[in-house]
């Protein structure tokens, strides 16, 4: 039986049981014993997060739940985090100085050894260019620049 300092109503008892029911939920999780980032109590962090989101509200997850959890995940594991301005391009965080990129995706057909970023060719500007070749030149000069401007890319399926 759940104990709590402060009375709670009927309805927040229910809530509770079903919060802790969703934290509680099944998972597998491997952590590489080579990651520099993650550890256990960052995994627990993350996880709770993501099974709070996810089981106990019951929505998808969006690109915020992931960028929220893995944040509060770095920080309450050590790390020392400074999230990106607003507006910042390419990286969402930095990460003992690494700038992150994070990165989260519904498709089915992810590889393990490749990364697929639409989103760099989904600005307005691609509108405004008249030719394939000129569309891939600025492209590619895109990609270079997201290259040059971010040490890592984490992504969440």
């Amino acid at each position: 039986m759940l104990e709590f300092s402060t009375p709670v109503t009927p309805a927040e008892f229910r809530r509770l049981e079903e919060f802790l029911k969703a934290l509680r939920t099944e998972c597998d999780a491997t952590i590489n014993p080579k990651s520099a980032l993650i550890s256990v109590e960052f995994e627990s962090e993350f996880r709770s997060k993501l099974l709070a989101h996810h089981c106990f509200m019951g929505s998808p997850l969006f690109q915020e739940s992931f960028d929220s959890a893995f944040i509060a995940a770095c920080e309450q594991s050590g790390h020392s985090v400074v999230k990106a301005p607003e507006g910042q391009r390419f990286w969402d965080v930095k990460v003992n100085g690494r700038k992150i990129s994070l990165k989260s995706s519904k498709a089915k057909s992810m590889k393990k050894d490749t990364l697929h970023i639409s989103k760099l060719t989904e600005a307005a500007w691609i509108q405004d260019c008249r030719t394939s070749s000129i569309r891939r030149k600025n492209t590619l000069t895109l990609f270079n620049e997201y290259c040059n401007e971010v040490d890592a890319i984490i992504q969440l399926r």
